[in-house]
């Protein structure tokens, strides 16, 4: 008998805790978030075991990751939190994957080489990690031609204390997606991760993102 360590996956608890957060989600869609090969647990497993459960949402980081989820559930809408690099956007068009745009410089690059496939737009609400500024925000939106060639479907920032409900950075950031979302008011949106679900409807505006929630770990303090 070996003696290696070795881990034991309950794809049914992996089930239940997405339809945990399906059920705080309110009106809101449920996707789930299985970047970092699903958390370290295979996202080809983590993939089709969600799509079962009723999940046809999906956020990648890269791109191989999404290859990876189309070839298991070719059905599934699957966005890529990284967006793109030259290397990647022929392969994101070719499998149909939707690219989360956080700068000026990806959202150009779309903008010649799309092809009129759809994206997403990342506005920084305050996280100060990834996204267009609120200025940036409002400039895009006011630019119909470039805004009209990226066809973006989704609106979405990310909280940077969720799991903290008494922070004042988290109504902070709710006010300035409130801001965004003026900027782009025929498109769906996106706020809440997995903390943010729990912060109730308010946050959960058209589609929720749970991640860590998912595999095991507690949504807030």
């Amino acid at each position: 008998m070996s003696t290696a360590p070795r881990l034991t996956i309950n794809l049914n608890n992996l089930a239940s805790n997405w339809q945990f957060m399906t059920e705080h989600s309110g009106a809101a869609q449920t996707s789930a978030v299985i970047k970092a090969n699903g958390y370290g647990l295979g996202i080809d497993i983590v993939a089709k075991t969600l799509s079962e459960a009723g999940c046809d949402t999906f956020f990648t980081a890269m791109m191989e990751e999404a290859e990876t989820v189309r070839s298991v559930v070719p059905e599934a809408r699957i966005f890529v939190l990284n967006g793109i690099v030259d290397e990647t956007i022929e392969t994101a068009k070719q499998i149909n994957a939707i690219p989360v745009l956080s700068s000026m410089y990806q959202i150009e690059m779309w903008s010649k080489q799309s092809d009129g496939q759809p994206s997403a737009i990342h506005v920084d609400t305050g996280m100060n990690r990834l996204g267009l500024s609120l200025e940036e925000a409002q400039s895009l939106a006011d630019d119909r031609d470039m805004l009209g060639s990226i066809n973006p479907q989704l609106l979405m920032s990310h909280l940077a204390c969720g799991d903290e409900p008494q922070d004042p950075k988290n109504t902070e950031q709710l006010e300035n997606f409130k801001i965004a979302s003026c900027y782009f008011p025929d498109i769906d949106k996106s706020f809440a991760n997995s903390a943010g679900i729990m912060l109730g409807d308010e946050y959960q505006y058209d589609l929720t993102r749970p991640g860590i929630s998912l595999y095991g770990a507690e949504a807030v303090n």
